[in-house]
């Protein structure tokens, strides 16, 4: 409602629907930005993530390990998770208080999120992600295809090469207009 947010290593820019545009700078780069539930993330190297909030880039504490960690995807997890997908590091949870606490309650900004299969995400690098159905994530990486996983983080199934995939090289993942998710 804010207007289109375009992003670049080296700026973000928000044009609004009048034609006006604001313009954020890193402190060192951008690597990736994310509009997750209405709330626009942005990786930062060396630093960690951040969320817009009223105009203003803010850093969520805790979340110094993305610095060096490049996050890939981010997606809904539940209502008090996001499921933060690193290149060659697996996944975490990012708390949603994290970002808006509740009044007297802290909590751990970020915690691991183990799959059945931890070393196949380090070996294979996480690409990109899509929430396909409630508690169902499918997972694009470099080198080995999509896989699609559950809430508990278990391997339900396995797209690649060997199953006809052109190659094991997954850039996208999209649902289209009837709510089927595509891989390219």
């Amino acid at each position: 409602p804010r207007g289109v947010y375009f992003s670049s290593n080296s700026l973000i820019v928000r044009v609004a629907g009048n034609g006006e545009y604001k313009v954020w700078t890193p402190k060192t780069s951008f690597h990736r930005t994310y509009m997750v539930d209405g709330c626009l993330f942005v990786s930062q190297r060396d630093i960690g993530l951040s969320f817009m909030n009223n105009d203003s880039l803010i850093f969520i504490p805790g979340t110094e390990v993305f610095g060096s960690e490049l996050i890939y995807t981010i997606l809904p997890f539940n209502d008090r998770y996001f499921l933060v997908g690193t290149q060659s590091n697996g996944f975490y949870l990012l708390a949603s208080d994290a970002i808006v606490p509740r009044a007297g309650k802290a909590v751990e900004p970020i915690l691991k999120f183990q799959t059945s299969d931890d070393a196949f995400f380090r070996e294979n690098w996480i690409y990109t992600g899509l929430s396909v159905d409630d508690g169902v994530f499918a997972i694009g990486t470099y080198r080995g295809g999509v896989v699609f996983i559950d809430l508990q983080g278990r391997f339900i199934r396995k797209i690649d090469a060997t199953v006809n995939l052109q190659d094991d090289a997954v850039w996208h993942l999209f649902k289209d207009n009837q709510d089927m998710a595509g891989i390219g």
